[in-house]
């Protein structure tokens, strides 16, 4: 095994992401009537703020983030 760390990121919740929703949800295109999306919709009416959960989701700045992360883990 390497002793080089690596990092998978994935960006699904971004900045943009309430903005995607509410197109995706008019749009219906996606599976079954956009069906994950009007779940989201559902999620984001009730939450203010966003996605998370503090002391365990980071914000990504530059990969220096990751960096600074991967020396607590």
């Amino acid at each position: 095994m390497s002793s080089q760390k690596a990092f998978f990121a994935h960006f699904k919740y971004h900045s943009g992401f309430k903005d995607k929703v509410s197109v995706e949800v008019k749009r219906k295109q996606h599976f079954n009537g956009a069906e994950e999306y009007q779940k989201y919709a559902s999620m984001l009416a009730e939450i203010s703020g966003g996605f998370g959960e503090e002391g365990l989701s980071k914000r990504y700045i530059d990969s220096s983030s990751f960096v600074q992360l991967g020396s607590r883990l």
